[in-house]
């Protein structure tokens, strides 16, 4: 009797055989990983030649943004590119409407002012009332006397000629004297109201006001000249956004001028959070224009900043990430080639890099 052999026998030999291979393929592979990335680490450990980024030309100072304080119409204006000393009026608002308030200040100034010298004449002014009141005081006593001496003189003759005086003359010089009574203790009121008085309270108050109307003058003189927009330091006008006889407001959304402050230029480059650990500062750099190949400029990194943050210099081309934590340095330009860097000029920064 003839038996077959089974034909499912070979198809399990032939699983067997595949899944060994795989095992010892595995094996040769993780091994290969594990010797490989040894070396790598120990790669990792050994800084780059030189670490590359992108920078900004820029000054020391920084471009400042410059925009007039008080809000009206343009009359005067510098042209772009000159060099300027500190102070020197870059721009010039129309301020008549500033100078007719500093004219109403300096008159309401001028009044207070009055009020003040007024009020420092009050304390010999007080004296000559209290004075006054005095002598009022006893001139109503003196008044008071006469009627009684009246009364008694008439009195007097009325016995002498064996009668007495009619009662209702009597009576009326009793309200005469009581009258007196009475005016001599208003009077001496009064005086008592004049002792209260303390001149040196009006003073301080007519001093105060006067203080108040020399802070509105004052305020009035810094609003002309605000209408001045004037040169922060020496240096150069980059840009100018405004035009004559346009009206400026008082919420800008764009600077009027871009200025540039004298001082010796930098350039801002951002490292990527990659390379940061190898900057370090005095490092040597070279500078190169970020869209050609030519002239060369030299450096050193200057200071390096103590935080990451994110990419300032957002450029949206191929290859570049923005999405990057960034270490911001600057760097001192030491020398320059045939062409001069220029403020925003976009360059690539090559630093040299130290042992981290």
């Amino acid at each position: 009797m003839n038996v077959e052999p089974r034909p499912n026998r070979w198809l399990w030999i032939a699983g067997l055989l595949l899944l060994g291979g795989t095992a010892l393929g595995a094996n040769w592979f993780l091994n290969s990983s594990t010797g490989s990335d040894g070396a790598s680490a120990q790669d990792k450990d050994l800084p780059p030649p030189s670490t590359i980024c992108i920078g900004i030309v820029d000054i020391e100072p920084g471009v400042a943004k410059l925009y007039p304080v008080q809000p009206g119409g343009v009359i005067e204006i510098i042209t772009e590119g000159k060099e300027v000393k500190k102070d020197e009026v870059l721009l010039k608002m129309d301020d008549r409407l500033a100078k007719w308030k500093l004219d109403e200040a300096l008159a309401d100034l001028g009044n207070a002012k009055s009020l003040l010298d007024t009020a420092n004449q009050f304390p010999k002014k007080l004296e000559s009332m209290r004075k006054q009141q005095q002598f009022l005081v006893a001139g109503t006593k003196h008044q008071r006397e006469a009627a009684r001496f009246e009364y008694k003189t008439k009195e007097e003759l009325a016995i002498e000629a064996r009668g007495a005086i009619n009662e209702s003359i009597k009576k009326a010089y009793e309200e005469i004297v009581k009258g007196f009574d009475e005016r001599v203790k208003g009077e001496e009121e009064k005086l008592k109201e004049l002792d209260l008085l303390d001149p040196q309270i009006e003073i301080n108050r007519a001093q105060s006001n006067v203080n108040a109307k020399q802070a509105v003058v004052d305020m009035a003189k810094l609003a002309v000249e605000e209408c001045e927009l004037k040169a922060p330091s020496d240096g150069t006008v980059l840009r100018v956004f405004v035009r004559m006889g346009e009206s400026l407001g008082s919420n800008p959304k764009a600077p009027a001028i871009e200025f540039a402050p004298k001082g010796p230029k930098i350039v801002r480059a951002e490292v990527l959070q990659e390379w940061a650990r190898y900057v370090k500062e005095g490092q040597e750099v070279s500078i190169a224009d970020d869209t050609f190949v030519g002239d060369k400029w030299t450096g050193k990194v200057k200071s390096v900043a103590k935080y990451l943050t994110q990419k300032q210099q957002v450029i949206f081309e191929p290859y570049m990430l923005n999405d990057v934590r960034t270490l911001q340095c600057v760097v001192e330009v030491t020398s320059e080639g045939p062409q001069p860097l220029r403020i925003g000029q976009r360059v690539r920064v090559t630093i040299k890099n130290a042992n981290p």
